[in-house]
């Protein structure tokens, strides 16, 4: 099957693909036919627009390249509260005000974020057109001043002239309707700006990734019922138009500098000259890099140190200063705690034994068989005996348990030496 040539419209291709030989033979109901041939027109109309992406126009070029710009993307409408008419008098030629460009950065279709440079404008002529629709068949005035002002906003100001245009415009700008201002524009000379380059622009720093339109030539200002630019990339993918090309310079980002191309770059500088030449050449690049690398070599140690300090708050400045490594002070770091968890659990140890013992009733020695030992063995009996008594209610006593946070132990302790004297205060039994 045929495919759609440069330049051809749509129905030129359809009325060709329809009739082609190829086609009928591969399709013969017209129907299908119609549907294939439309299917291709959209397909070449779909990467066409895509090719008119801004990152796919302008993406990976070379310091200086050529881009081609369609005629659509060379006109861009103005604010909507940019256009203004003198009030109507009889017998006085009624005057226009146009504020064609803030100066400021803008969103295009086609451009992506740019700006246009207005130390670079360059009028067509002494006077331009002023059209409808940026028709040159309907001319409605003559823009006789073209300037700057406010620093960076172009402004144009003519008259109207005498014809059926002009007084349409005028007549229905009186009722009402809203027109809009558009300019129509070639770009002369564009500089494209990479991610993390900055150029000023009319007093303004515009930072990359972007367009600058540092030369350009206006050519003609409209009245328009919808902003020209609103539609103008569909008209460029119906419509092929004039392309005009254009040189772009491209303005790299700033990137740091690796050591080997600093060496290389030092290296060519001095070659060919003496010892002395260098080092009377070098000697303040040198002090200023010194300084760098001092700066540098402090910043590090302070987070070297910080890192020491964070890892061992208590012996961490001594390691540093020690110059042990940081997986020293983490090993260290460790076995101090072990250390720590084992003093605490032998401590733990010992006080429990004690515990143990203060309860645990003392052992006699029945020796003597005389009343004397009868009755030390009797006494002993009745402090286990009575014991046992202080047991039995503490296991039954809730209140007990509270108070003694569930110790038996303490309990008994607190009993024993209560009968033995030892408390100021005696529990009621």
């Amino acid at each position: 099957m045929p495919e759609p040539h440069k330049g051809e419209k749509r129905k030129e291709w359809m009325d060709r693909c329809m009739g082609d030989s190829e086609s009928v033979k591969d399709f013969p109901d017209a129907s299908q036919r119609y549907r294939v041939c439309e299917s291709k027109w959209d397909k070449r109309k779909q990467k066409k627009a895509e090719d008119m992406e801004p990152e796919n126009a302008i993406a990976d070029k070379p310091d200086n390249w050529e881009l081609k710009v369609p005629h659509a993307a060379r006109v861009l409408t103005c604010a909507p509260s940019a256009l203004r008419l003198t009030e109507k008098n009889e017998g006085a030629v009624r005057r226009m005000r146009i504020e064609a460009n803030s100066g400021e950065p803008i969103d295009h279709w086609f451009w992506g974020k740019f700006i246009m440079d207005m130390t670079g404008m360059r009028p067509r002529g002494e006077q331009l057109w002023a059209l409808r629709e940026h028709d040159i068949k309907k001319p409605v005035g003559v823009l006789t001043r073209v300037g700057i002002e406010e620093t960076r906003k172009l402004v144009a100001e003519g008259y109207f002239v005498d014809t059926p245009d002009a007084k349409e415009v005028q007549k229905l700008h009186d009722e009402g309707c809203p027109f809009e201002a558009s300019i129509y524009f070639d770009p002369m000379r564009i500089e494209q700006l990479e991610k993390g380059a900055e150029v000023e622009v009319n007093g303004l720093r515009f930072a990359g990734p972007g367009m600058v339109m540092r030369e350009w030539q206006l050519n003609e200002a409209s009245f328009c019922v919808f902003g020209a630019d609103k539609h103008t990339k569909a008209m460029a993918l119906n419509e092929e138009g004039e392309t005009v090309e254009v040189n772009v310079t491209v303005i790299r980002g700033k990137r740091e500098m690796t050591d080997e191309e600093r060496a290389a770059l030092a290296l060519e500088h001095v070659k060919g000259l003496s010892v002395e030449q260098i080092a009377e050449l070098r000697l303040d690049s040198v002090k200023s890099l010194c300084e760098t690398w001092a700066a540098d070599a402090v910043k590090a140690e302070r987070e070297r140190l910080a890192a020491y300090l964070n890892a061992d708050p208590q012996d961490g400045l001594a390691a540093y200063l020690a110059g042990k490594t940081l997986e020293a002070v983490a090993a260290a770091v460790v076995e101090r705690e072990k250390a720590r968890l084992a003093a605490v659990e032998a401590e733990n140890a010992k006080l429990k034994q004690e515990i143990e013992d203060a309860v645990r009733p003392a052992p006699h020695k029945a020796t003597d068989l005389d009343g004397k030992g009868k009755a030390m063995a009797s006494s002993e009996d009745e402090k286990d005996a009575q014991a046992q008594k202080w047991a039995e209610a503490f296991r039954a006593s809730e209140e007990l348990q509270a108070e003694y946070g569930g110790s038996e132990a303490r309990y008994l302790a607190y009993m024993r030496a209560d009968a033995a004297g030892l408390t100021n205060v005696r529990r009621e039994e």
